[in-house]
């Protein structure tokens, strides 16, 4: 596992890494004193799965963090930051899988990064109490995610043409492959969201964020 920890003070960095040893003992830890390095980082040619930062209210600051996003689109996000910050904002433009205020304890911050990790979403306490409507746009944004993660890139694009009214037939001469390999595909759909046909499965993509239109 590669790591990316962004934060201007080194004493902070090295705590958080220490943590997060506790939880991934062989991860890769990358450290960036400055949103500028981080962005040299990702020229380096390899993936990060966890990014953990600490960002303010400036938008250039995290501007970083959503170049990093759409590079990596199933990166996992970890901000930390101040109570009174623009948490819904900042969720929005990055869909972060987890939120920690500044005040977390080294207990909290290795809970946080052992459920973020199993595929979970946490937030603080005290942010919800600042922000109630937060747990639910991050739980919806991480089921999106992660319905995503169980399609690959083919099968979200023959999820698109079911929704758009699409035969087997026509989706596989759009695609340029077999009736029998759409089929395939078709019944992959079906076994990832549990259902049994294609109707449940395009009101199923639907609710879920996955398609646009029904």
């Amino acid at each position: 596992m590669r790591v990316l920890i962004m934060n201007y003070y080194p004493l902070f960095r090295e705590a958080i890494a220490s943590q997060l040893l506790k939880v991934v003992k062989q991860a890769s830890i990358f450290e960036a004193a400055t949103p500028e390095q981080a962005v040299a980082l990702l020229e380096i040619p390899t993936n990060f799965d966890l990014a953990i930062c600490c960002i303010d209210e400036h938008v250039e600051e995290h501007q970083w963090l959503e170049q990093l996003r759409n590079r990596l689109p199933e990166l996992k996000i970890l901000i930390i930051l101040e109570k009174n910050q623009l948490l819904k904002q900042l969720n929005q433009q990055l869909k972060v899988d987890g939120f920690l205020e500044k005040s977390a304890d080294i207990h909290e911050v290795e809970n946080a990064l052992k459920l973020i990790l199993m595929g979970e979403c946490y937030i603080s306490p005290s942010l919800l109490v600042a922000h109630p409507t937060l747990d639910l746009e991050l739980s919806l944004a991480h089921t999106q995610s992660s319905i995503k993660s169980l399609l690959t890139p083919r099968q979200l694009q023959v999820l698109k043409l079911i929704a758009a009214g699409c035969s087997n037939k026509a989706i596989a001469s759009q695609l340029k492959c077999t009736d029998g390999t759409i089929k395939l595909h078709v019944s992959a759909i079906l076994k990832e969201f549990k259902v049994n046909n294609r109707i449940c499965a395009i009101k199923y993509a639907a609710k879920a964020g996955l398609i646009s239109t029904f």
